[in-house]
């Protein structure tokens, strides 16, 4: 391919370029928005069930030109999709733990937490709807370069 720019035509160049570049923008975002709910919904369906309240609370929102953000405001919501490592809990506001088994009652300074294994949700939604993104704005951006300069 072959692309000549003289002096006659700089002019039509820059514009076919500013105007080019603010099409693709706004069809790159329409593309991004489409994947960003699809997202959004696979990430719903992946994440873990016990009560519900984790997979409705998955939402995505858009921050600006070309940046969305996808996720849950739930405290517990990354400690689901990354796991945590064997940790000590304490008492926050206590003096003690308290733990109920069957009809007993127990008390104690500190607990052994085994930890808990990730069970991600959002990553593999991410990783599921990321090639055909790609691949759409790809498409989309040689479509509108040829529309903008004319090629064949």
């Amino acid at each position: 391919m072959e692309l000549r720019v003289s002096v006659d035509n700089l002019w039509d160049f820059r514009y076919a370029m500013l105007s080019g570049a603010n099409e693709l923008k706004k069809v790159c975002d329409a593309i991004l928005r489409k994947y960003v709910e699809a997202a959004s919904s696979i990430a719903s369906r992946l994440a873990p069930k016990r009560t519900g309240r984790l997979s409705s609370s998955i939402k995505w929102v858009r921050e600006g030109e070309l940046n969305y953000l996808i996720g849950s405001q739930l405290n517990y919501a990354p400690y689901i999709e990354f796991g945590t490592k064997p940790h000590i809990i304490r008492p926050r506001a206590a003096k003690a733990l308290l733990f109920r088994a069957g009809s007993s009652t127990y008390f104690a300074k500190s607990a052994k937490h085994p930890g808990f294994r990730e069970r991600p949700f959002l990553r593999p939604a991410i990783s599921e709807v990321e090639p055909k993104l790609m691949a759409e704005m790809a498409s989309k951006a040689e479509d509108l370069f040829k529309l903008k300069f004319k090629f064949r």
